[in-house]
């Protein structure tokens, strides 16, 4: 499930943005069993 960063929120993930991503994966029939959030410091570089 793709989820979208706000640069101007410094990149923070919005659980608000994630939640609607995976309601609308589970009404295209896809199951969501799992959540993997990576943040390797990118793209702040820090």
């Amino acid at each position: 499930v793709p989820y979208y960063l706000n640069e101007a929120s410094c990149w923070e993930l919005e659980m608000s943005e994630l939640k609607r991503q995976t309601e609308e994966a589970r009404s295209k029939g896809i199951k969501v069993k799992a959540l993997v959030v990576i943040n390797p410091g990118n793209p702040t570089g820090q």
